[in-house]
């Protein structure tokens, strides 16, 4: 079974680091993970996962994928998705520029707008 990946994707206006947008995405309606971010490589864009530091000062992924495969597809996606908004965002006048789409479902999203950690 294909896994079903819903991006959100807001793109950074006036990035101060390598980090060009933050990724929010759905996984087949059942599982929202906010705060993954794109940076922009040396080869070019890729996915960054939801960290946070630890007692010693190291960033540690606070969202890990169990298998390549599951990564290659999430990575996939999230990419294309800011390519293409990027693309959009290039190219169309600003009235014409499709917003971003929203990931999480409206059941969810009492949830959604709730600070880690407080559920």
């Amino acid at each position: 079974m294909q896994d079903k990946i819903t991006p959100e994707i807001h793109m950074i206006k006036k990035p101060t680091s390598k980090a060009v947008a933050i990724a929010n995405f759905v996984v087949n309606d059942w599982l929202v993970v906010k705060g993954a971010r794109i940076i922009e490589g040396s080869n070019g864009p890729f996915l960054a996962m939801p960290s946070r530091k630890d007692a010693e000062g190291t960033y540690r992924d606070t969202v890990i994928c169990l298998s390549k495969e599951a990564r290659a597809s999430l990575q996939t996606t999230m990419v294309d998705a800011y390519l293409e908004m990027k693309t959009d965002e290039t190219t169309a006048p600003a009235s014409s520029r499709p917003k971003p789409k929203e990931a999480v479902p409206t059941e969810y999203e009492e949830y959604a707008n709730t600070p880690p950690g407080s559920w």
